[in-house]
């Protein structure tokens, strides 16, 4: 299975999560097409709560306690780090992925039944969060200010030579953006960006005394994302690998969504089991089973938090498609 679709296919549904006030609701109404200030932060708190609702659901306390308790009832013959090792992986392996593929698969439905609009604003997020962190006049305007200083001191013959050294920054910016989203594939025309930054450095050579180098950054900055990398530019590509992703078989990604969650929780397993380790050595030896294996549920309701999925989904909305 390829795994860059697999990857978009957990975003798409994480941003369902986002979109539904719960289950049993139709996808909410889209926003309006001027509204694009998605919070990539504000975004992966709601889906924590959403998802964190769906894990929750997934533990059967009765049942992890009955797991518990024989290596409660063994307490003195291990060492606080072994019991620590032995009730994470009991912990572990009560949260079931298929009681979780359940709960996900007709989210699943539900984005393959959106309609273009609504298809269309969930790709808002993943757009605003490029914008926000690479693709803005801002950026732009710090990376060819450098080059539009040198414009004074430099003779109309060798401005090509600042076209290279200002594209060649383009490129790392684009290189970026390809590496945090390997499947949007920006690949713009970098001879023609290249052409058009020339002959915007040689056109501002004699006003740039008057103009000023920092203006004539911004002028050329607006120029090269207009032209390449527009928000309707990225709103398209990333809306068509959606559309695509639409008419892919639902109980393959589901499946993968439901390993995902076993895998970061597997990524936690070392932090677990030193809290855990912490705990036993505080418990008093002469508690009931039932008393021990209570307080170290009540320790994992207390660690598994919005907080901790949110920062799961916020490092994954970052990096999402790396390999």
């Amino acid at each position: 299975m390829n795994k860059l679709y697999s990857k978009l296919a957990l975003l798409s549904v994480l941003f369902v999560l986002f979109s539904c006030e719960d289950e049993n609701e139709q996808s909410s109404t889209p926003p309006k097409d001027n509204d694009r200030s998605f919070d990539i932060e504000h975004i992966s708190e709601q889906i924590a709560v959403r998802v964190i609702q769906k894990v929750d659901n997934t533990i059967d306390e009765d049942s992890l306690t009955q797991k518990l308790l024989p290596l409660m009832e063994r307490i003195d013959d291990f060492p606080s780090d072994t019991l620590a090792d032995k009730t994470t992986e009991v912990i572990l392996n009560t949260i079931d992925s298929t009681k979780l593929y359940n709960q996900l698969y007709p989210l699943w439905i539900k984005f393959q039944e959106l309609d273009s609009n609504q298809l269309l604003q969930v790709t808002v997020p993943v757009v605003s969060f490029i914008e926000e962190k690479w693709i803005n006049e801002e950026n732009f305007t710090k990376v060819f200010l450098p080059i539009t200083q040198k414009i004074d001191e430099t003779p109309l013959r060798n401005m090509s030579d600042l076209a290279k050294e200002a594209t060649a920054k383009i490129t790392v910016i684009v290189n970026q953006v390809n590496t945090t989203f390997p499947s949007l594939g920006l690949a713009p025309n970098y001879e023609q960006i290249e052409s058009i930054i020339n002959a915007s450095l040689v056109t501002a050579k004699p006003v740039i005394s008057s103009k000023g180098a920092e203006v004539v950054a911004n002028e050329l900055a607006v120029i090269v994302i207009n032209q390449f990398f527009s928000h309707e530019q990225l709103t398209q590509t990333f809306y068509t690998i959606l559309e695509t992703l639409q008419q892919k078989d639902g109980n393959t990604f589901i499946g993968f969504i439901a390993n995902w969650v076993d895998i970061n929780l597997d990524h936690f397993e070392s932090e677990i089991s030193t809290l855990l380790s912490a705990l036993i050595e505080a418990i008093d030896p002469n508690a009931s089973a039932e008393k021990i294996a209570s307080s170290i549920i009540n320790l994992i309701d207390d660690k598994l938090t919005e907080e901790l999925v949110y920062q799961i989904v916020y490092d994954f909305l970052s990096e999402i498609g790396q390999e």
